[in-house]
């Protein structure tokens, strides 16, 4: 769901240069306007980001989907992805499903280190940019774009690291942690513990 914070504005700032060393590339903006965002403001935010595309003649390398996606067609557009960008303005930000899925999948990831990405991304499972820097933000598309073995490195441990996220690993991980707590719960039952 797109809104202001996800900062498409820096990623579209950034793709003259990558354009310039990379005239293949296509920057994919996917999903329609938050709802909460379309009652208070319309379409303004996304017809800001259509005017950036004009004015910096990014018309064959910018494509908007503007609609709501299903999850099986969120993983082919990110299958699809050999770079997958999150500039998230908020560092703040505790979630992210969308990064989320392109950890599922497997992709190389460029993003800005809001909370979810700092944990997400540790360990070489991406990289992280500065917040509200599209130079940066094109420098490091640029390195995964232009060394194919880094990308596959990044992949590869991005992969790893989402299997761990799947529902059977998260339950499993869930039921491990309840039987520790009812087996210390019980152990403790026949402890008394008194402060005066």
């Amino acid at each position: 769901l797109i809104n202001s914070g996800k900062g498409i504005e820096d990623v579209l700032d950034a793709l003259p240069s990558v354009v310039a060393r990379f005239p293949n590339v296509l920057y994919l903006v996917l999903g329609q306007t938050h709802p909460v965002v379309r009652r208070g403001q319309g379409e303004e935010y996304r017809t800001r980001l259509v005017r950036q595309v004009r004015r910096l003649d990014l018309e064959d390398h910018v494509k908007f989907n503007n609609r709501y996606l299903t999850d099986d067609e969120l993983v082919q557009y990110l299958m699809a992805t050999d770079v997958y960008v999150t500039a998230y303005h908020n560092p703040n930000q505790i979630v992210s499903g969308t990064l989320s899925y392109a950890l599922g999948c497997g992709r190389a990831i460029v993003s800005t280190p809001y909370l979810y990405a700092n944990d997400a991304l540790a360990d070489g499972r991406g990289m992280l940019i500065p917040f509200r820097n599209p130079a940066a933000i094109a420098e490091a598309v640029m390195r995964l774009l232009s060394n194919p073995e880094l990308r596959e490195r990044i992949q590869r441990q991005a992969f790893a690291y989402g299997r761990q996220m799947r529902w059977p690993r998260v339950a499993a991980a869930y039921q491990r942690l309840f039987r520790d707590i009812y087996a210390r719960s019980r152990s403790a039952r026949g402890t008394a513990v008194a402060s005066y």
